[in-house]
């Protein structure tokens, strides 16, 4: 940008020229954050081979052994990766429990140690004793 003029006039185009920039930068980084879509609530069921969620009256189907990631977030969410379709993000105060779930029904074994369960696990120490 070159500006010729008076001083004010090259000072106010070198500022409105710094909010024009600041104000595409930070449209910018809007766009560039992950958006999620479909805001609805839904009923979760979890068996052996998928989670099912019903919404608006429609069952869908996420096959467990299509998941090729999943993360609990601090915010009571999971995040389940897919790689042949969109994220499928689980939000609620139960979110924990498809997590406990899920680990369980992929391996049973070791279900404890995964990785994704790591803030349930320092929420919940495994010494906690249980009384009646």
């Amino acid at each position: 940008m070159i500006a010729v003029g008076s001083p004010s006039f090259v000072a106010g185009a070198a500022f409105g020229r710094l909010i024009g920039t600041s104000i595409g930068y930070a449209r910018a980084a809007g766009l560039s954050r992950r958006h999620w879509r479909g805001h609805d609530l839904a009923r979760v069921v979890v068996d052996a081979s998928a989670t099912w969620c019903l919404v608006r009256g429609q069952w869908l189907r996420f096959d467990h052994h299509a998941v090729t990631g999943y993360q609990m977030t601090a915010d009571q969410s999971c995040i389940l990766t897919f790689a042949t379709t969109d994220p499928l993000r689980l939000h609620g105060p139960s979110a924990w429990c498809h997590a406990v779930l899920f680990a369980y029904l992929r391996g049973r074994a070791a279900w404890q140690m995964a990785p994704y369960l790591q803030p349930v696990a320092r929420a919940v120490p495994l010494t906690a004793a249980v009384t009646r």
